[in-house]
């Protein structure tokens, strides 16, 4: 099309018109329906483009069209596809770059490089630019701009985009117009790593409203803006929703799937989730139809030594002491409340009136444990086969890490080493990020 230029305006200005006009009479001729066929053959639909690129390249190697001063406003162009459908914006943006490297590959190098310095101070310097451009655009812009020099999201103006997200994508007048405006903008924040530039709280705002969207709606709305995020970001993103959301008085409470769910899906460790951990741990000890006390898979001494170092000792000790009173097996919750850590605990005063567990408790409390050398291992677990003066324990940076550096790293000659270690994993599916409890290293008869 011509560039119809208003009196005053310069070449570039009309270009950036010309560029628009373009793509929008482009996308109709090539969409255009006539008595169910397309009004344009099937060899001019594929070849429209190119020739458009064609003609601008021979512009510019004629020196009719300078790429550094001519397409100072061909930003403008990609306003062209705002408010239309995902598909329509995407081929209209990509029309549109295509066009535009076509012209910007044949132009002397000095003009390329000039061009392209200006096309990133004007995203670094000008807000107004961003409410003239389509936002769902940019990853397209940037991916053009970048195979001229480096360009990324860190030289755009972060405010500015995000105006114009929440503009542009996130006040649609119903509920399914929303929904496809917040789809488009999660995965546009992901596209452009710009996730810790809106923060946690409004990501949360923004992709987890419950008073429209249903637990899966939010959660691929969540799962698609964290896509790439880093780690502690995603995880204080969670965080948010575990303090605030969830409500651990309701054994199946949404907003507690939801929290496992994205841990599940993202990949991250439960343990940033206080909430999130203490369900799964209470699961892990007695859930409605597994754990280890209900199925009888720990002695009550192991499973105190999971929880007595914890900062809800009580509340898990109650569930076990529950969970074992429940089927009638007062030994076990007797072996439990006879430890010297449920002494004074709640769990312990409100069974005081049980006179059948108080004498079993009695009982055991009376008992003196075994003498142990090596410290609380448990019959018929693994233990090294050396006393606890021989072992080499490294606890910490220090000397004994000194000296298995240099016994391991150091040495020069082949050496045969067995490792063996042990896992506390409360549940495969979410808790991806087990500790070691213990490891051990062997080597030349040497324990670390």
């Amino acid at each position: 099309p011509g560039l119809h230029a208003q009196p005053g305006d310069s070449l570039a200005l009309a270009f950036g018109r010309a560029l628009e006009a373009f793509a929008r009479r482009a996308y109709e001729a090539l969409t255009t329906v006539q008595q169910g066929r397309t009004a344009m053959p099937e060899e001019d639909r594929q070849s429209l483009v190119g020739e458009a690129g064609k003609a601008l390249q021979t512009l510019v190697q004629g020196n009719h069209l300078d790429v550094s001063r001519d397409l100072v406003f061909c930003l403008e162009a990609f306003n062209v596809s705002r408010g239309r459908p995902v598909t329509q914006q995407a081929w209209l943006s990509e029309c549109l770059c295509r066009i535009l490297q076509q012209a910007v590959n044949v132009a002397p190098p000095q003009h390329r490089t000039q061009w392209c310095d200006t096309m990133r101070n004007r995203m670094r310097e000008e807000a107004d630019l961003y409410s003239n451009v389509d936002v769902r655009a940019w990853p397209n812009i940037l991916k053009m701009a970048s195979t001229v020099a480096p360009t990324d999201h860190e030289m755009m103006q972060a405010d500015a985009f995000i105006a114009q997200v929440r503009l542009q994508l996130c006040l649609g007048g119903d509920r399914q117009t929303l929904h496809n405006g917040l789809s488009q903008a999660a995965k546009l924040v992901a596209d452009l790593k710009m996730s810790t530039a809106f923060g946690s709280e409004e990501i949360r705002e923004m992709f987890n409203d419950r008073r429209k969207f249903s637990r899966h709606e939010r959660q691929n709305l969540l799962v698609d803006a964290l896509r790439g995020a880093p780690r502690p970001f995603a995880q204080d993103v969670l965080r948010g929703m575990d303090d605030i959301e969830v409500d651990l008085s309701e054994r199946d409470d949404e907003e507690m799937k939801l929290v496992t769910d994205l841990l599940r899906v993202l990949n991250e460790d439960i343990r940033c989730c206080r909430h999130a951990f203490f369900k799964m741990k209470c699961d892990w000890i007695a859930g409605r139809w597994a754990g280890v006390v209900h199925n009888e898979e720990l002695t009550p001494e192991q499973v105190c030594d999971h929880i007595e170092d914890e900062e809800n000792h009580e509340d898990f000790l109650r569930v076990a002491v529950n969970r074992c009173l429940k089927f009638n097996r007062k030994f076990e919750a007797a072996r439990m409340l006879a430890r010297p850590a449920s002494h004074g605990t709640r769990v312990f005063e409100t069974n005081r009136n049980d006179k059948q567990l108080a004498y079993l408790v009695s009982l055991y409390q009376d008992l003196e444990p075994l003498p142990d050398s090596f410290g609380p291992v448990e019959d018929s677990a693994l233990m090294l086969p050396t006393s606890a003066t021989d072992v080499l324990y490294v606890d910490g940076y220090g000397p004994a890490l000194f000296q298995l550096q240099q016994d391991l790293l150091d040495r020069q000659e082949p050496l045969a080493i067995g490792i063996w270690w042990a896992w506390r994993c409360f549940d495969p599916r979410i808790d991806f990020w087990p500790r070691a409890s213990l490891l051990a290293i062997v080597y030349e008869g040497t324990f670390a």
